[in-house]
């Protein structure tokens, strides 16, 4: 049937775009810097491209940037626009203490009918998007969206791909910056303001190294154990004893790369509603032809 994979309700702060095909986020002011992503990788990387020398040395280093900027913007899309993992949230129960400080926690999630605890699933409210994210992870502004089961992978893969492209174009730009001053007669060769750039995008690219790549190393440590940035935070689990989800680093990296996006839970619930709305509107046409025979009997 024409349309029935694609999401039809708003959930939270989630809107369907794309004739339906995805949910996009629209965080709160402030929680969305995924253009200052893009701007931050294409403006550096344009630069380095226009800094090469014209010459066949140059053709691997720009081939190996070119990928890893392809992989590095694809993976920040596909971390955009991947619905993350929302679960409709139950009614939050009521505040222990009427008081104006006290506020309703949501503190279950409604499965298939039935009233499900949040950690059972790993799972966390989020103000930033106002919705409920299976084995959520944390709110990325730099690819603003809550970052949980569904597009982990494409996360992880942003990082590992960002880090890569600042280690190619930092260390090309770097030996470039080099090798130009060890010759006594290079500013016979290249224009002043051209040093400066070389030097000014090693030292951005070292600097872009050291952050991102310390967030993927961390992650690193997250995935070797299965477990979360928000549980690491919480010490959910304080020793890998403790943690049930842990079922070996080898085994845990397997599950990460290769297991499979599991399906969207709103994208099913979405479908049975229409399904439903197309079963209501058959029912009338039936009960409309009915009377209609009816009277002419």
């Amino acid at each position: 049937m024409p349309g029935q994979d694609r999401y039809r309700g708003v959930r939270g702060r989630y809107r369907p775009c794309c004739g339906g095909r995805c949910l996009l986020a629209r965080p709160r002011s402030g929680d969305d810097a995924s253009g200052a992503s893009v701007t931050m990788i294409l403006i550096p990387t344009a630069s380095f491209f226009y800094l090469l020398p014209r010459r066949q040395s140059s053709i691997f280093p720009a081939v190996l940037a070119f990928l890893c900027l392809a992989l590095s913007l694809a993976s920040l899309l596909a971390a955009m626009v991947t619905e993350p993992g929302i679960l409709p949230a139950a009614p939050p129960d009521e505040p222990r203490e009427e008081t104006k400080s006290a506020r309703r926690k949501i503190t279950h999630v409604v499965i298939r009918g039935h009233r499900v605890k949040l950690q059972e699933r790993r799972a966390k409210y989020t103000r930033h998007t106002d919705s409920v994210v299976e084995k959520f992870d944390h709110h990325c502004p730099w690819v603003g969206n809550a970052v949980g089961l569904r597009n982990y992978y494409y996360f992880v893969s942003f990082v590992f791909w960002t880090t890569a492209l600042s280690l190619v174009v930092g260390l090309k730009s770097g030996l470039r910056l080099y090798t130009l001053s060890k010759s006594r007669h290079y500013l016979d060769r290249v224009e002043p303001w051209q040093v400066v750039g070389l030097a000014s995008l090693t030292a951005y690219c070292v600097v872009i190294f050291l952050l991102v790549g310390g967030l993927f190393a961390y992650h690193f440590t997250l995935i070797s154990r299965n477990i979360t940035t928000n549980e690491d935070l919480r010490a959910t689990y304080p020793s890998r004893k403790s943690n049930p989800h842990d079922r070996g680093c080898v085994a845990n990296w397997k599950a990460c790369l290769f297991a499979k996006t599991p399906p969207s839970y709103v994208l099913q619930l979405d479908r049975e509603e229409l399904l439903g709305d197309v079963e209501m509107a058959r029912t009338r046409v039936v009960e409309d032809e009915f009377r209609d025979a009816k009277d002419v009997v």
